[in-house]
């Protein structure tokens, strides 16, 4: 994710707690304390002015990394219910093994998944949806595609041009 904790949306972030249980007066106190910052730039050493933020999440608050797992959740269950579509082609796992579809920590993410198109588009069209709705951005330029070697010339571009991410080498 590009600056993830600068754009996490408030409204989001109160949203993804209603919805996994939360009560109102605990997302009320967060909201609260999420945003009511207020900010001032050096100029020459000198304050100037005050500005209040629209959105994200403090570094260095004790509570930002949970809020920010809790907000990243949503992107892991969209994730997950992809795997659910018969039109997915997931990564194979070994016989008797759990079915993974992606792994993380903090704000970095590996997603697998068969190295074809439709696929690829239906992981691209979800990760958008989650920027849409929370704010965040994936970061293209810290972005791969890692492909088997098996894969064909021509399907290893197409997979390119389907994501906007290029392809690296392991």
């Amino acid at each position: 994710m590009m600056k993830a904790y600068d754009r996490v949306e408030w409204l989001f972030m109160t949203k993804v707690l209603r919805r996994l249980g939360f009560g109102e007066k605990l997302i009320d106190m967060v909201f609260r304390l999420i945003s009511s910052n207020w900010y001032s730039i050096l100029l020459n050493g000198q304050p100037k002015g005050f500005f209040k933020s629209s959105r994200g999440l403090k570094q260095g608050d004790p509570l930002s990394p949970t809020l920010f797992i809790l907000a990243a959740e949503v992107m892991s269950r969209s994730l997950n219910s992809l795997m659910k579509k018969k039109e997915f082609k997931r990564f194979r796992m070994p016989r008797g093994s759990q079915q993974v579809n992606h792994l993380a920590f903090a704000d970095d993410m590996i997603i697998l998944c068969k190295a074809e198109i439709r696929t690829m588009q239906m992981i691209t069209k979800t990760l958008r949806k989650y920027e849409d709705i929370s704010g965040q951005k994936v970061n293209k330029e810290k972005s791969a595609i890692y492909l088997h070697h098996s894969v064909s010339g021509g399907d290893a571009i197409a997979a390119e041009v389907a994501t906007g991410i290029l392809r690296k080498e392991f």
